[in-house]
């Protein structure tokens, strides 16, 4: 069985053209999407055969949100295939899903290339120098079929629930950013298959957020480092971001005092959440 799993934020417009997308989808499949934002009415229109809407009652943030999701499909059929896509993400073809998903059984987990709306080629696959403290996305096409990388992207990877002993979860320390690179890392080997394919028209949604958002990055990025890389890593470039926020301050104030907020949330072990 297949599960499509995405996450609504005030976003139901979105997801109703992912719903759209999936029309043609001749593969036995479910539609589960795990409401953050209880306010929004509009999750309430969207309308899908095989559609099921999960209330969390508040925005639990991607990752928690994803682990409702998670231990609901996992607790129903330990043996399924889920596919986490964001909400602003679809499909231009679900011809060949049919043909292509079956012969991925083997890999625990698969991520997507991602193309914006035009047709540019935004992600595929992902690479972590972890005596650098460095998170590389990579943006150009190889041609192997599917091949080993470090870390996919959570706005479009396929989780074969077969390879876990365990429902694999989402580290809850993580409200937003990151979150997926450290499931890939804990849950590693990894893989991308060039042959599966999404359309991300990127949501403004989290850019309206400004200065919560720059907040959000500064904490989950640290609390990777800590998680993901040797002491003198994160120090380092602790006190280069502590640096560039005073600095950032005096020409862009909202910029630096996000950053600097995101540094005291991660040295105090404040999580930061966004109603």
């Amino acid at each position: 069985m297949l599960y499509f799993l995405t996450v609504n934020y005030y976003a139901a417009p979105l997801i109703s053209k992912l719903l759209q997308s999936l029309a043609n989808l001749t593969l036995k499949h479910q539609v589960i999407v795990v409401n953050n934002s209880p306010w929004d009415e509009g999750i309430k229109q969207l309308q899908y055969p095989c559609l099921e809407v999960i209330e969390t009652g508040a925005n639990l943030g991607f990752g928690g949100a994803c682990n409702v999701g998670l231990e609901l499909i996992y607790a129903r059929s330990p043996q399924a295939t889920v596919w986490l896509i964001n909400p602003d993400a679809y499909f231009d073809d679900v011809a060949a899903l049919g043909e292509i998903l079956p012969n991925l059984q083997a890999y625990p987990i698969v991520g997507t290339y991602i193309y914006d709306p035009q047709g540019k080629l935004i992600f595929s696959g992902g690479k972590f120098r972890r005596w650098w403290g460095v998170i590389v996305e990579e943006t150009e096409a190889k041609s192997e079929l599917i091949r080993a990388t470090d870390w996919v992207s959570g706005g479009s990877m396929i989780i074969n629930l077969a390879h876990f002993p365990i429902c694999p979860l989402f580290d809850r320390s993580y409200f937003l950013y990151y979150e997926d690179f450290d499931f890939c890392r804990r849950y590693a080997p990894c893989y991308i298959c060039r042959a599966l394919q999404v359309i991300h028209a990127k949501s403004s949604l989290t850019s309206q957020l400004n200065q919560a958002k720059v907040s959000q990055e500064i904490y989950s990025y640290l609390l990777t480092l800590a998680r993901h890389t040797p002491p003198p890593v994160l120090w380092y470039r602790l006190c280069r971001i502590i640096l560039v926020s005073l600095w950032q301050i005096l020409r862009n104030f909202p910029q630096g005092h996000g950053k600097l907020k995101g540094v005291i949330a991660f040295l105090t072990h404040t999580p930061l959440h966004i109603v």
